[in-house]
Formats: C-alpha cells, structure tokens, sequence
C-alpha cells in the first residue's frame, strides 16, 4: 500500500512539473503573443492568467467525416470561414501534421473533451495567477490542462486570450484569439516548442 502510494506521489510529482514547466516556456516566448498587437494593442508586461483551467475545444486535434487526405477537401475548407479546420484544426499545419499518425489525433481529441476545468496549484513563472482580472481595460489571459499524447513525447497547451475594453461608450469583455501551442520532449527530457497556431477571433 505504501508502495502504491509513493507511485501515486511520484506520477503526480512528475505531472505538476511538466505541466509547469510547459506554462513558463510559453508565456516566456513573448513572441507567442504577436497577435495581442494586430490593432496596435500593447503586448502586456505581466501575463494575469486565470486560476482555474478551461475546457479544450476537441476539434483541435480531430474532425470527423472529413478526408484530409485529400486536396480537394482541403482547398474547399479555405473559403469557409468559420469551419474548425481553419480556427481550431492544429494539424492544418504540414509540418505539424506529419508528426502525428490519424489514430493518435483522434485519441488526442477525445483525451481532451474529458479533461475537466480544475484549480491550478502552483506559483506561475513568467505570469501571475489571479482569481479575476480587476482592471477597467486590457488582456488576461485562461489556459487549458496539458494534452500529451499517448507516448508523451508531445505536449499541447491552449492559450484563450480575453480583452476588457470600451466600445461606444458600452464595456467590453470578450474572447480576443486563441493560442495553440505543440511541443516536443527532447532526449533529455526537455521540452521544447515545435509550433503555434493562433486565431484572431473577429
């Protein structure tokens, strides 16, 4: 039972600090957040992010009944504008594609749609965690848990960015883009970042 119970303590162990370590190489990267200022926005000194974990949106990683396979299918997809493949769908990306077989990004998909929004323990490096975002107007930020995949050699991490602001006299707060950030473990056990999709929700 004991042994059992330092098992339980070490894979949490190890969890709480991929996890944190993932957090701080993202919100490190400054230039994960070049879309904060596509309307002249100021990126923000302090990332405020949130404390509790949000929902994954599960077409991130998997669309059902679609062939991507073939190129026709793609190219219809680009003219349509509010289809997940062009603001959720990562693997629109090749490069991004290619790393990852069908059968594991439909596992990815439903690993995410049963990941449940939870408390996030630990002290942020590089942002600061805040029950609510207080002031009048600018960014905070939520995150989602980590989705690994299933030989944990990639980590997927989503960033949604919101935005306090005044229009026509009437606040604002409301989804600004969405960040969907990949990474890589090295043979060191490091992670590292592969590739980012981001969305400008309009």
């Amino acid at each position: 039972m004991i042994r059992l119970t330092l098992i339980a303590c070490f894979i949490s162990s190890v969890c709480f600090s991929q996890t944190n370590e993932l957090y701080t190489l993202a919100f490190k990267k400054k230039e994960n957040f070049k879309i904060l200022s596509a309307f002249n926005q100021r990126i923000p000194e302090t990332f405020e992010v949130i404390n509790t974990t949000e929902k994954w949106n599960p077409q991130t990683f998997f669309l059902k009944d679609l062939d991507l396979r073939n190129p026709k299918v793609i190219d219809s997809l680009k003219y349509e504008e509010h289809h997940p493949y062009l603001f959720a769908y990562l693997f629109s990306n090749p490069k991004l594609d290619a790393l990852i077989p069908d059968a594991e990004k439909e596992r990815l998909s439903k690993r995410a749609s049963q990941i449940k929004p939870s408390k996030i323990a630990f002290k942020g490096n590089g942002f600061q965690l805040v029950e609510r975002f207080n002031k009048p107007l600018g960014f905070y930020f939520l995150i989602a848990s980590p989705v690994y995949s299933t030989d944990n050699r990639y980590a997927f991490l989503k960033i949604s960015v919101k935005e306090k602001r005044v229009f026509l006299d009437e606040k604002m707060d409301d989804y600004y883009a969405i960040l969907t950030i990949m990474f890589e473990k090295d043979l060191n056990g490091k992670w590292k970042q592969i590739g980012i999709k981001d969305h400008l929700i309009l």
